[in-house]
């Protein structure tokens, strides 16, 4: 997965907050950006009030959680 993440960012597929060697440290919280997630997953039919919040992949600072929100929107997208 990790080595799925890293070509994707480097094939900017998902864009991301770096300078050229390191992450810039923004303020951000991993367990928030996976109780999102969670919540999408655990209950669907919240994913309309998240889309208005968050509407695209580029709020979560983590590139696993930024590739997994843009799945979701595409998902979302289709139907």
């Amino acid at each position: 997965m990790e080595n799925e993440i890293s070509t994707r960012i480097a094939n900017k597929n998902i864009p991301f907050s770096s300078n050229e060697d390191n992450y810039i440290l923004l303020p951000q919280s991993q367990e928030a950006e996976q109780a999102v997630l969670g919540a999408i997953f655990a209950q669907s039919e919240c994913l309309n009030k998240i889309i208005e919040t968050l509407p695209n992949c580029m709020v979560f600072y983590r590139p696993a959680h930024q590739i997994i929100y843009d799945a979701i929107l595409k998902l979302y997208d289709r139907n």
